[in-house]
């Protein structure tokens, strides 16, 4: 009777469990039913955001085109101008020579042409003069080499996150808060906003001429499952991206499929009344105090940022500037297009101020591109673009002379995640 019970219970069991797989067959069915048109819709997103970024390329160019033609036309007329004066010059010689050729018999009226004739001569001699001097404008296009750096660097127009949804009452826990900045591109121009070199998604940033640029700061935080825990925490170092850890787990293993949700975000502007370009955020880093550097681009110059982020001060760079990284407490580099490390040093605040200060303090010569640059431990790693490589900081010294090549791409392209950021 006992061992009847127990088949009984074993074939409700195998009840239950073949609908049960039945059920999740028919699921897995209808998934497969629902790629092809998810994979349509997916297309309809790439082919839209094609048309939007032709749409403002196409923008670009006829602004570009009418600047062109603003100028043609500008040079044909000053040209022409210049072409009607010689003709009157040229016009009034003739009649000059004519006037002197004709015979006359009286002293005092030959001198009285002499000294006429000479006057305007003269006249004549200092107008094609100052013609000759005169620096004559061509037609130019210099490119925005931004465009295309940009454009090279993205591994596509987006993302496809492998999604994987957790398993029903499985419990889920906020892992690390991110912080970051982005550099807000002109609604007029896109209407949407995109990140400036931040972490891995990297865009071009271009805000209009004239307006204000905006950086936008998102705080996020990345969600995992409890068995994942102890392993998925880690921390993402960059001059662009400063990550910091909420939990206190060591291990260096980091999912990079896992989802990012954006909890807050806030604007604010970054412009300074002496900037004579349109901003172009290109490196940032977080000071022990919790203030933040910018590296402009466009205007060669580090920003200081406050807590509220707002720029409190300045540094003016001789180049532009790549990207910075924080050296100790009162220290930090910046990485110059022109093969140079700047060293700017971080002046505490005196009693009465509230904020921090910006001086140069060091110059350092590479003997190649740097674009990329990182601290650690006092050794400092920069990425050329095709080559990481290792330096040791003793003290304010940066050791040129004592360089190693870590790593390097002989295959061509940019070295390791968009050629500037660096991950330990």
């Amino acid at each position: 009777m006992h061992l009847e019970g127990e088949l009984d219970q074993l074939t409700t069991t195998i009840k239950t469990l073949r609908i049960q797989l039945m059920q999740k067959k028919d699921y897995f069915e209808d998934s497969l039913k629902s790629f092809d048109t998810l994979y349509k819709t997916t297309m309809e997103e790439i082919d839209n955001l094609r048309k939007a970024i032709n749409d403002s390329l196409d923008k670009l160019q006829k602004k570009t085109i009418k600047k062109l033609d603003a100028s043609l036309i500008r040079l044909r007329t000053s040209i022409q101008t210049d072409i009607e004066h010689c003709n009157n010059l040229i016009k009034q010689l003739i009649e000059k020579h004519d006037w002197l050729n004709r015979k006359d018999n009286n002293e005092a009226l030959q001198f009285i042409k002499y000294r006429k004739c000479l006057k305007e001569l003269n006249q004549t001699k200092e107008e094609l003069q100052q013609m000759t001097t005169k620096d004559v404008t061509t037609l130019a296009f210099s490119p925005d080499k931004t465009i295309q750096i940009f454009v090279d660097i993205l591994f596509g127009l987006g993302y496809i996150p492998s999604q994987v949804n957790s398993a029903p009452g499985q419990k889920r826990h906020d892992v690390y808060k991110t912080t970051m900045i982005y550099n807000k591109n002109d609604p007029e121009s896109s209407g949407t906003s995109k990140p400036g070199r931040v972490g891995e998604e990297v865009s071009g940033i271009h805000s209009k001429s004239g307006t204000n640029p905006v950086m936008k700061v998102k705080e996020t935080k990345q969600n995992a499952t409890q068995s994942n825990i102890a392993s998925a925490t880690c921390k993402t170092i960059s001059s662009e991206l400063h990550t910091t850890s909420s939990m206190n787990i060591s291990s260096p293993k980091c999912d990079p499929n896992q989802l990012i949700t954006v909890n807050s975000s806030k604007m604010t502007t970054v412009r300074m009344k002496k900037d004579s370009e349109t901003c172009y955020i290109s490196g940032i880093c977080e000071t022990a105090t919790g203030e933040l550097l910018v590296t402009d681009w466009n205007n060669s110059r580090i920003k200081l940022l406050d807590k509220s982020f707002k720029v409190t001060d300045h540094c003016d760079l001789p180049g532009k500037p790549w990207s910075t990284c924080i050296i100790d407490s009162s220290l930090l580099a910046v990485a110059l297009n022109s093969w140079e490390v700047h060293f700017i040093r971080l002046k505490k605040p005196l009693l009465g101020l509230s904020s921090l200060k910006l001086q140069h303090d060091e110059t350092f010569k590479l003997s190649h591109s740097i674009m990329g640059i990182y601290h650690h431990q006092g050794n400092l790693y920069v990425t050329s673009g095709t080559v990481l490589y290792h330096y040791k900081i003793d003290g304010r010294r940066l050791m040129t002379c004592d360089v190693r090549k870590m790593y390097e791409d002989t295959k061509g392209g940019m070295t390791g995640n968009y050629y500037r950021c660096l991950y330990l």
